[in-house]
């Protein structure tokens, strides 16, 4: 099993012990549909916190081949801009 690079947390969305004062059959429907309301944005949360990240390393990455792609197509001008001014009738031949 390979191991987890990221986690969503919370895993269980309505486990949590209720309050002394949560007691009645009303409160306790309502606790629990709280625990679970807040349990599911708590794991959305995290869930964005893994998105972003993951954005952000995508974007390092993006903007690491932009530049490189930036460099090679300097490169590929100044080598352009140097076989346009040679002139092969100018170049003098050696005789051996």
């Amino acid at each position: 099993m390979p191991l987890a690079d990221r986690t969503i947390e919370p895993v269980y969305l309505g486990r949590r012990q209720l309050r002394e004062e949560e007691t009645g059959e009303e409160v306790v429907q309502v606790a629990v549909t709280h625990n679970a309301l807040l349990g599911a944005l708590v794991q959305l949360a995290s869930l964005v916190r893994h998105a972003d990240d993951l954005f952000c390393d995508l974007a390092d990455e993006c903007q690491k081949v932009f530049d490189h792609t930036e460099r090679i197509i300097h490169k590929v001008k100044r080598i352009k801009e140097g076989v346009g001014h040679l002139d092969s009738k100018k170049v003098p031949i050696r005789e051996y």
